[in-house]
């Protein structure tokens, strides 16, 4: 729920288009990636690992809701 607010507001404020909802669907991914990524090579005790993982899981899916609805729903309203 707090990634689906989130990732509304975000793509509020740069414009909601397509092309700027794949790009913040994108750099999304890409930091979330880095920071699972960091977690899973650089962590060596428990409590950073989970504090890691869980910002970077919440950077993938944070503009996922709101891009795919963009995707999905914008084109079929445009017609």
């Amino acid at each position: 729920m707090l990634g689906t607010l989130s990732g509304g507001i975000a793509l509020d404020r740069v414009g909601g288009s397509v092309r700027s909802a794949l790009l913040l669907c994108t750099l999304g991914v890409a930091a979330g990636s880095a920071l699972i990524l960091l977690a899973f090579l650089v962590m060596s005790t428990l409590l950073p690992f989970l504090l890691a993982f869980g910002v970077g899981e919440y950077c993938m899916f944070l503009m996922a809701v709101r891009s795919w609805y963009y995707l999905v729903w914008l084109p079929c309203v445009c017609l």
